[in-house]
């Protein structure tokens, strides 16, 4: 990776970035974050069904060399240079692509058929092909508006990403960085190695895989799909009157807990694994974890 870190400095030098972008960037590069960093204090929501499980320890997985792979990518020719607060509209467009090396995004619902940007700092290179318009930056935070029917694809080296209000399925792969996502019915794909991924008010089919971070889902309608962790806790709150079957399976060593509060059946129960059901079970949502908690609880009555 050392090729990528002193292209980084040539552009730190070079005056095409700054120093904080520059830092940022060399940090993704090398970024490992250990066991400790991921531990959650325990917030208990009242009373609960609690099954223990204890085994051993896994560490943590590396970060792949994926993330080399996108600096080099990004410092290919054809990119702006950076400047002032940036704005641009893509008439009769509906689909967003936005491939980010660092830098955090912000995807929101705009007027119909039309996607409009505002990029600062950084490097940035904007086309549109088709019905999408297409982002790629390399230190550079970028805010979006699109019809809530647009697709949504987001690729994410280091950066926070954040999503709201959209009919169509979104998908979210990051390296470092949390990912939250709002009022969203298409359903979500997310992937990260090292970020928290917090869904509310979605519906829709799931399917969240992080390697060291916590997952936080309070859906709006029903839900179905998976979702796994390596290092990480899961909470699902629920309305009183959900309607799923949730399979949960903890690897190694964990808590799972199921909130009294919410009437359920147990269908099956052993070391590490609960099947209950909620409602009539009319879809299934597996939920699994090698290192962390389970928690079913609640949801807050608005």
């Amino acid at each position: 990776m050392s090729n990528e870190r002193d292209r980084i400095l040539r552009l730190l030098e070079d005056g095409k970035i700054t120093a904080d972008q520059a830092t940022r960037l060399i940090e993704a590069l090398g970024s490992e974050r250990s066991e400790s960093d991921f531990e959650m204090p325990h917030t208990h929501f009242g009373p609960r069904r609690h099954f223990r499980v204890h085994t051993r320890p896994r560490g943590l997985a590396m970060v792949p060399d994926v993330v080399a792979t996108a600096v080099a990518s990004a410092m290919k020719k054809g990119f702006a240079e950076p400047g002032e607060e940036r704005t641009s509209e893509f008439p009769g467009k509906r689909d967003l692509l936005v491939k980010s090396v660092s830098g955090d995004l912000d995807v929101t619902r705009g007027e119909e058929g039309r996607v409009a940007l505002s990029y600062s700092g950084g490097m940035v290179k904007v086309r549109s092909s088709g019905e999408q318009v297409i982002v790629r930056t390399m230190a550079g935070d970028v805010a979006a508006t699109m019809p809530p029917d647009g697709r949504i694809e987001l690729e994410v080296v280091s950066g926070d990403v954040s999503v709201s209000q959209g009919n169509a399925c979104i998908e979210v792969k990051t390296v470092s960085g949390d990912v939250g996502i709002k009022q969203a019915a298409g359903g979500a794909q997310v992937k990260t190695v090292s970020g928290d991924v917090n869904l509310d008010g979605v519906s829709g089919d799931l399917v969240i895989e992080t390697r060291s971070g916590d997952v936080d889902i309070v859906p709006s309608g029903p839900i179905s799909g998976r979702v796994s962790t390596v290092a990480g806790d899961v909470t699902v709150a629920l309305p009183k009157d959900a309607d799923l079957l949730l399979e949960l399976d903890i690897e190694e060593d964990g808590d799972i807990e199921v909130d009294d509060d919410l009437p359920h059946e147990v269908l099956e129960e052993s070391d590490g694994h609960l099947k209950v059901k909620f409602g009539a079970g009319s879809s299934t949502l597996v939920v699994k974890t090698s290192d962390g908690d389970i928690d079913i609880r609640a949801a807050e009555e608005h």
